[in-house]
């Protein structure tokens, strides 16, 4: 079991990408959506068996996060609320949950729907030696109550520099460069809230928890797909690592804002030190000196020599980054 924890528009969708293609692989892209958005418009859920329930504290909530993801690790989907198993997101990046989307399209999206179509779930995930979900939308304190819950469970904490981010949600019309002191505020504060766990997981389970930095994922995408797998207890495969190398040198890179197939990754990684306005940078390195300083990114006092500088780094070993992948 593998769970990839990240921030939008930080690269996690390329690892879910990889990590589903090993070949007996049950993978579930952004199964807390649902959910999470319902929850934050003060609704209740109804759940599979009729119950109907409101959370409202955060401590319920990062509890309701633990119990649906420990539910899709265990194929326990019957546990499940019906958002969750009817949501447009079954349909995205995975193979695994498309045909059951696709029956629910076909036959109606009602519970009586749902029971007639569980079986596709149940087929896939029940028989495969890997099961793999990638969220956006989760607070660590979720993760270390799964590690508990879920003694084969490893854990994957995804961190990239904040104003590749804040760059990327600009260019998909997620935000304005209008607001993006108050998005690089949050954002900033949401990964040091984060690093503080994921400092103590880290020590707590080292043979289960690790943190991967985007950057180096798109600078040596081989080297560290690889280490990946091996973190999962999986071997790699000429076939995965084919396709990663496609996704991530070879392939053409397409105009898609949310697929995983890259083009040169190291590039693509990089445009946002192209394209954002010196001005904006700023903005972000104002409100992110935390993040930068413990994950060891560098604040950029000159434009010309570090910011367009494709060939510096921007980055510094740091304790909290020696022994990640």
């Amino acid at each position: 079991m593998v769970l990839v924890v990240a921030y939008m528009r930080s690269g996690s969708s390329l690892v879910g990408d990889i990590l589903q293609q090993h070949q007996s692989s049950f993978y579930v892209f952004e199964p807390l959506r649902a959910a999470t958005d319902l929850v934050s418009n003060n609704q209740s859920l109804t759940f599979y068996n009729n119950s109907v329930r409101r959370y409202t504290s955060s401590e319920e909530i990062v509890h309701l996060h633990a119990d649906l993801l420990y539910n899709w690790f265990t194929c326990n989907f019957t546990n499940l609320d019906l958002g969750s198993l009817t949501s447009d997101y079954l349909r995205f990046y995975s193979s695994s949950t498309l045909p059951y989307y696709n029956c629910l399209q076909w036959h109606g999206r009602d519970v009586n729907s749902v029971k007639y179509c569980l079986g596709y779930l149940q087929s896939y995930c029940a028989h495969r030696e890997l099961r793999t979900i990638k969220t956006i939308r989760l607070n660590l304190e979720t993760v270390d109550l799964l590690l508990g819950r879920l003694p084969r469970l490893r854990v994957i904490h995804l961190i990239r520099d904040p104003r590749a981010i804040i760059h990327s949600r600009v260019r998909v019309k997620l935000l304005t460069w209008g607001n993006i002191r108050q998005e690089a505020t949050e954002l900033c504060a949401k990964i040091s809230t984060d690093i503080l766990l994921s400092i103590k997981l880290k020590h707590q389970h080292p043979e289960r928890f690790n943190l991967l930095l985007y950057e180096h994922l798109a600078e040596r995408p081989e080297v560290i797909a690889d280490r990946i797998y091996t973190f999962a207890g999986l071997n790699m495969t000429a076939y995965v690592m084919r396709y990663v190398q496609y996704l991530t040198r070879y392939g053409r890179r397409l105009e898609c804002f949310w697929c995983t197939q890259r083009g040169n990754s190291n590039r693509t990684a990089k445009l946002w030190r192209v394209y954002t306005p010196y001005s904006h940078i700023r903005t972000i390195d104002a409100v992110c000196g935390m993040v930068y300083h413990v994950v060891g990114y560098q604040p950029i006092t000159d434009e010309k020599a570090q910011l367009r500088n494709l060939s510096n780094p921007l980055r510094k070993i740091v304790d909290f980054t020696v022994g990640s992948f």
